[in-house]
């Protein structure tokens, strides 16, 4: 990896995330060219900026998910945000870019939507501390038995114990169904 990818991930993880203030569609119109899922550069911003170069930089948060950050004006916005502001146009405050295949690298417009921080993190892929291998279940030692549990808007909701696993992962899916909608990520490919 190159020194100035990994000056690019500290610079970043040293400030406070991401910021608040949007680019306007007429900044981002000007500055790029969009063609499957990337950007290229209109204008040479940089020295170390080409015309026609690929826009941005590769992050790797420290839980393993990646995405492109590109700066603009001292300000650093996730590529996927600028792909959807360039099509779209303005985002309303609060509301998150949400990657529906679950790959935070895939930023062409047939994978990107709107969603809630709550509907983006149920989106979210299999934790990887998860023992289970299902999602929404685990073993509570004290009862011997299979705990089936979701999160709605930041609350978690119990919904009961279990003898197998294979009972409390049906008992979570029921309840995403029920909750999440389209959003259930099980109703997409993989866990």
């Amino acid at each position: 990896m190159s020194d100035y990818i990994l000056r690019s991930q500290e610079a970043i993880a040293k400030t406070s995330g991401f910021i608040a203030k949007e680019v306007s569609k007429c900044l981002i119109d000007e500055l790029f060219d969009y063609s499957d899922g990337k950007l290229f550069w209109k204008k040479r911003k940089a020295n170390c900026v080409h015309i026609g170069d690929e826009a941005g930089c590769l992050w790797t948060r420290p839980d393993g998910v990646a995405h492109w950050i590109i700066k603009i004006n001292d300000m650093r916005f996730k590529r996927s945000r600028i792909v959807w502001i360039k099509h779209y146009g303005d985002i309303i405050p609060g509301i998150e870019i949400d990657h529906a295949d679950r790959n935070t690298l895939n930023d062409r417009l047939e994978n990107l939507r709107l969603a809630t921080r709550s509907q983006n993190t149920t989106n979210r892929r299999i934790q990887k501390n998860n023992t289970s291998g299902m999602r929404g279940v685990c073993f509570y030692k004290p009862s011997s038995k299979w705990l089936a549990r979701i999160s709605l808007n930041g609350k978690t909701l119990h919904l009961g114990y279990f003898d197998t696993k294979e009972d409390a992962y049906s008992a979570y899916l029921d309840a995403a169904n029920k909750l999440h909608g389209h959003w259930n990520p099980l109703t997409q490919s993989g866990n």
